[in-house]
């Protein structure tokens, strides 16, 4: 009888913590829907995903991987990096103090596969690395048509029980 009642208690505590994640993406997902983006970029893709992170770090080494949670979107953009990044950084604000990043992204080709990267010379953090390899494998097949250059980037918001992993 012991036995069922933890079992019992072990599946109810599962349930109710999928329930407030799934009400934690929700209300993530509407305030980043009614986020400001620029003027003259497209939304290409919304993403929202979990993604398990390490945190690096060199003073304790006994934090194992962590559990992050991302909503953002893949955008096109016309005309400079700069004024993209300018835009965001002036309104990256969401309620709860929760700040969006913006990544600039370009198409590249490995060997055996197309696909997104951060453009050469951008500075990411480790968070961020994690999130392109999140990204490659859902847009592995992503090419650049008829030669033109597309002006890609993602821009996100993420959460988990730890502090902000952003830059």
């Amino acid at each position: 009888m012991l036995f069922w009642g933890m079992v019992g208690s072990i599946v109810l505590y599962l349930i109710f913590a999928g329930i407030v994640e799934q009400v934690m993406l929700r209300k993530y997902e509407k305030v980043f829907a009614e986020a400001q983006h620029p003027q003259g970029t497209i939304l290409l893709d919304s993403l929202r995903f979990r993604s398990l992170y390490y945190p690096a770090t060199y003073i304790d080494e006994s934090i194992g991987f962590k559990a992050s949670y991302v909503i953002g979107e893949l955008r096109q953009y016309a005309g400079k990096w700069a004024d993209i990044e300018g835009f965001y950084q002036s309104h990256n604000r969401l309620p709860g103090d929760k700040v969006m990043i913006a990544i600039p992204l370009e198409i590249q080709q490995g060997k055996e596969r197309t696909y997104l990267n951060a453009v050469d010379g951008f500075s990411i953090s480790p968070f961020d690395a994690q999130l392109l390899i999140e990204i490659q494998y859902k847009y592995g097949s992503l090419k650049n048509t008829n030669g033109t250059e597309r002006n890609l980037y993602l821009v996100y918001v993420s959460w988990a029980e730890h502090k902000d992993p952003g830059r």
